[in-house]
């Protein structure tokens, strides 16, 4: 029987001598070919391939199939490298924003270590601009927004980029009009913070790269800013300001901060994208537009999308969603990103994050409690303080009472806001159920568990693994049954309270409420807030 199997056979799991990852990663030594299976060949560099792949579980009907880009790296040809890979894992797995490049698994083996992508099979923005020529500027205005949008979180994580460029920016789709667009490789990025010494090294690509890297000076994040400011020339234009025949013109170029507005192309783009572009080739750090500071310049005020009322209505009912989130179950929160990353359909993700980018005045990424209790109290959405703090808390997986402080991430926002009546059956469940029973006994056990965050590169303490596993844990065995799991699933699509309109009897107007089937804990915990 097993030679008519399209899957492979379980191997052995490698056993490594040592770990190569350190303290706070980890990566999973299952067969990654047990897991996906591989299509095609993207692409192969000296370190390695880039190989298109699926998961192999749980997707019968085709249409609903999930395409990943799969990196893999020979160790050999890293063997003095492996604290980059490991830094870009760092980096990776701390970033959560709409338009950049998603991480989901890594893997290792005796040759070999894998990291599972996100696929964007759009091409990148370089190609885009040279087969198109210059762009419009309300489509390169949406282009940039985004950009800004997704460095600004970039730098609020405390990393740079260091190697911004078009060719590091893909389309997630060949539907090229919605410019959805994921910045990619971050093999260079570093975290920093105000206790360390500066970056010094010269990296990045020349065309791109800041003064202050080419001077060989200390420099932080400034950097990505200027490589914005070329990109956007560049969408504008068609050509790159600082060209050259040689690298030393080039650098020469870059210090001197000589480029211009003069070819014929720059005769119709308003004064505005320039003096924005100026604002980011600024040879003093100091006085170069930040990211933040570029989303609020006039340049984009020409150029705002306009959201039809559908989209508007469809937003609003998303926050809807994230008022009625009831979940405090770290099990269940694990759960919600394996049925994000391996599930949820590209159409209902899509119809999400316009309700997030919506929601997120400020560009940063992440939507703060002050963003939030603007955005309900719009809709007439009557909710207190305390109780939209114990929602972020409880959503955010935290306890914080700084009202500055609390906020809700990509990620977050999207397991919150899931329509879970009309996106889970049992076949899904059961899916789900699969994807952490790793040994395929039916039973989810602390060490299957562990091994399923090790996927995610992450090492988790064992008395949190069973901590977690006690919270689902019906006759408390230190295992999870499929009974046990659905009754978790169905509880919160169950009992999830639904807003209701009522009239507000001194106005006379409409007003929402939320209207919550509150136990005595759940009122307990309400009230130490």
């Amino acid at each position: 029987m097993g030679a008519c199997s399209n899957k492979p056979q379980r191997k052995t799991k490698y056993k490594p001598n040592t770990g190569i990852w350190g303290t706070s990663t980890t990566a999973s030594t299952e067969d990654i070919n047990y897991f996906y299976k591989i299509i095609s060949q993207l692409g192969k560099g000296s370190f390695g391939s880039v190989k298109l792949a699926t998961y192999r579980q749980g997707q019968n009907d085709r249409r609903e199939k999930k395409l990943f880009a799969i990196k893999t790296i020979l160790k050999d040809r890293v063997k003095d490298k492996i604290y980059m890979l490991q830094r870009e894992l760092e980096v990776l797995k701390t970033l959560d924003h709409p338009n950049i490049i998603k991480f989901y698994e890594t893997y290792h083996d005796k040759m070999y270590i894998h990291f599972v992508m996100e696929y964007c099979p759009g091409g990148d923005l370089f190609e885009y601009v040279a087969n198109k020529g210059p762009l419009e500027e309300f489509e390169a205005a949406q282009i940039m927004k985004k950009l800004f949008s997704a460095v600004a979180h970039i730098h609020s994580k405390n990393i740079v980029h260091r190697d911004l460029k078009p060719e590091n920016i893909l389309f997630t789709s060949k539907d090229k009009t919605s410019w959805d667009i994921k910045i990619i490789d971050f093999g260079l990025s570093r975290q920093f913070n105000s206790n360390d010494k500066k970056h010094m090294s010269v990296v990045g690509t020349p065309l791109y790269v800041a003064p202050e890297i080419i001077g060989e000076k200390n420099y932080e994040k400034e950097c990505d800013n200027w490589s914005l400011g070329v990109i956007m020339y560049i969408l504008l234009s068609g050509r790159e300001p600082f060209y050259a025949k040689s690298l030393k013109e080039v650098y020469d170029k870059i210090r001197n901060q000589r480029y211009d507005f003069n070819d014929s192309c720059w005769e119709n783009i308003t004064k505005q994208a320039k003096d924005l572009i100026s604002k980011l080739l600024t040879v003093d750090p100091k006085k170069r537009f930040t990211c933040e500071q570029a989303l609020k310049h006039q340049w984009f005020s020409q150029f705002s999308e306009n959201k039809d009322q559908k989209e508007i209505k469809k937003a609003q009912e998303r926050i809807s969603n994230l008022l009625s989130y009831n979940n405090s179950a770290r099990f269940k929160k694990e759960v919600v990103k394996i049925f994000i990353n391996h599930q949820i359909k590209q159409e209902e993700l899509k119809e999400i994050e316009s309700a997030f980018k919506m929601l997120d005045k400020d560009g940063n990424g992440e939507l703060s409690f002050y963003e939030l209790l603007d955005a309900l109290k719009s809709q007439n959405i009557n909710i207190t303080e305390q109780e939209l703090l114990r929602v972020i808390n409880n959503v955010h997986d935290s306890n914080e009472r700084n009202l500055n402080k609390l906020h809700v991430n990509y990620t977050e926002f999207i397991g919150a806001v899931i329509d879970w009546r009309s996106n889970m059956n049992d076949e899904k469940m059961w899916n789900l159920f699969k994807y952490f029973d790793v040994n395929n006994t039916g039973y989810i056990t602390k060490e299957s568990l562990k091994e399923v965050i090790s996927r995610e590169g992450r090492r988790m303490k064992n008395e949190d693994l069973e901590q977690m596993i006690g919270e689902i844990d019906q006759n408390k065995d230190g295992m999870i049954d499929f009974n046990d799991f659905k009754k978790m699933m169905e509880k919160d699509i169950e009992n999830a309270p639904v807003p209701d309109v009522q009239i507000d009897e001194k106005t006379g107007k409409k007003k929402t409420v939320i209207v919550r089937n509150t136990s005595q804990q759940q009122q307990e915990d309400l009230d130490q807030y």
